[in-house]
């Protein structure tokens, strides 16, 4: 065994360990006397992300692509980075190279899809989350993922769908039962959007913007008292939100 792969071995050790540190020295000595084998560099960026030298971990992933350009591994890690860093472009420009070599991989997918979520650009984005679930279809974050997208582009019932086989995959998340809430609110379902909000509430009671919305639904409902306490609630949780004093102050006005 080379000097170098001992080193490389040891921050391997040391990273499924979850020491960073002494991960980071070891690859920095692999490195020493490899200094172009790209595993090395790669688990270098891994280790230093694991520090939060976010900078420096991005410039290991970058130079252990120059190193080895069609490696769909490298690639991957220095996409999933841009896409952690907010740098959404260059992510996209990373991950579509990982599919095109690997289309049938999901996670190449749905990080590719991810960047073109933060973009805004749902149509696009539904492409590869859809293909994602297609190859790992039980994963409930991305069902919930998809169902987000599909309701952005205004799919609604669409979105609804992948907000139940979330919900049936993962009952305990309140987020999924409030997007849900969010769906039938839109298709002006009101009835069937309280009974998710409500359910929201009960996992995740801290959660002011549910209420807030819940409260619009009961409004429109002309539920002005309970929409009111929903306000209320709301404010109780979030006293300098603005939104919320707006909307409890018409409502005050008209009941």
């Amino acid at each position: 065994m080379s000097e170098g792969r001992a080193f490389f071995e040891e921050g391997i050790k040391k990273l499924y360990e979850g020491n960073y540190q002494d991960a980071k020295v070891a690859m920095e000595k692999a490195l020493e006397k490899e200094p172009q084998n790209a595993i090395y560099r790669t688990n270098l960026g891994i280790a230093m992300d694991g520090l939060k030298l976010k900078d420096k971990a991005l410039i290991n992933y970058e130079r252990a692509v120059e190193i080895e350009p069609e490696n769909t591994g490298f690639l991957y890690n220095l996409g999933s980075a841009y896409l952690q860093r907010g740098k959404y472009e260059e992510a996209i420009k990373s991950l579509t190279k990982t599919v095109e070599k690997e289309p049938q991989n999901p996670y190449y997918n749905y990080n590719l899809g991810s960047a073109y979520f933060f973009l805004d650009k749902f149509d696009t984005s539904l492409k590869f989350y859809i293909k994602a679930l297609e190859l790992r279809p039980n994963d409930h974050l991305w069902n919930f993922s998809t169902g987000i997208a599909c309701h952005n582009s205004g799919s609604y019932e669409e979105a609804i769908e992948y907000f139940e086989k979330a919900i049936k995959l993962n009952p305990g998340i309140g987020d999924y039962y409030f997007a849900l809430g969010n769906a039938y609110h839109c298709m002006e379902y009101i009835e069937e959007a309280i009974k998710e909000y409500e359910k929201s509430i009960k996992l995740n009671p801290s959660q002011s913007d549910c209420y807030y919305y819940m409260g619009m639904a009961l409004e429109s409902i002309e539920e002005y008292e309970e929409a009111i306490e929903a306000f209320e609630y709301a404010l109780e949780l979030e006293p300098k939100n603005g939104k919320y004093k707006q909307a409890l102050r018409e409502i005050m006005e008209k009941y």
